[in-house]
């Protein structure tokens, strides 16, 4: 068995962030990925930066999950930040609208949600990586084996026949 690569961000490593080869570029990565679903919705903003993620995950000699997910965080709270980042601001811009409240702009939440943002990406960033388990893309592409029992009825003409027969 061939020894596996340490993490960039394994909890035993000496190095400071700044110096660890792939922690800036998640770092890039986290505030590009919040500020684009600023003004696209959520989803599409991670469909289109998951393969992105887990190739330079890959490149850089990183498990995919420890980037994955820190990177789903910053965009939902990059979604807040604005009534059309997400569906479910625009579900309560409309509502608040229908009860007859003053109109929300485009940035109305993005004072609390740079908030949020200050407070949670040095934790997307340093903390999330270290607690998340080390799962590569390259684990999800082995042969996955299922096991399936048919119960056929008593008067079935298929009993006591094989599968060949069957077909």
């Amino acid at each position: 068995m061939r020894p596996s690569k340490p993490s960039i961000w394994s909890p035993d490593s000496n190095q400071t962030a700044s110096e660890k080869p792939g922690a800036l570029h998640l770092l890039f990565s986290l505030v590009v990925g919040g500020l684009m679903s600023m003004f696209v919705n959520d989803t599409p903003v991670l469909v289109l930066t998951m393969p992105i993620m887990i190739n330079l995950a890959i490149r850089a000699g990183i498990p995919a999950s420890k980037t994955l997910m820190p990177m789903n965080c910053a965009i939902l709270i990059g979604g807040m930040a604005t009534t059309i980042g997400t569906s479910t601001n625009l579900l309560v811009v409309s509502i608040a609208e229908d009860l007859g409240l003053p109109r929300f702009g485009i940035f109305h939440f993005t004072d609390v949600a740079l908030l949020a943002a200050l407070v949670a990406l040095p934790y997307l960033w340093l903390v999330m990586p270290r607690l998340l388990p080390a799962h590569s893309a390259s684990d999800e592409q082995l042969t996955r084996r299922f096991r399936s029992m048919l119960f056929p009825r008593e008067a079935s003409p298929g009993i006591g026949q094989s599968l060949q027969a069957l077909r």
